[in-house]
């Protein structure tokens, strides 16, 4: 679903109004990851306010482990002029 709207009501959109969609998502979050930065936001107070004098604070990425759930390996087999075709292609 896609603002609570099923994707068969979404398909039917004409091509000019989901362009419009991605450019807007390109630059605002939807409203599910504003919920999930601002829960993420909350628990970085908490943890501040409840952990150990003197620990390390914790950052909002610490609570949102969809950001790095795919991390790129330092050294792979593929060169970064691959890297950059095999992101086109996805």
């Amino acid at each position: 679903m896609l603002y609570r709207v099923p994707l068969s009501h979404v398909a039917s959109w004409p091509a000019r109004h989901l362009d419009l969609l991605e450019q807007y998502l390109a630059r605002e979050p939807a409203p599910e990851e504003r919920l999930e930065v601002a829960l993420a936001n909350f628990m970085v107070m908490y943890a501040t306010a409840n952990g150990k004098q003197g620990a390390p604070q914790k950052k909002v990425a610490d609570f949102l482990p969809y950001l790095k759930a795919w991390p790129q390996p330092a050294d792979g087999r593929y060169n970064p002029v691959d890297m950059e075709v095999l992101q086109e292609l996805l």
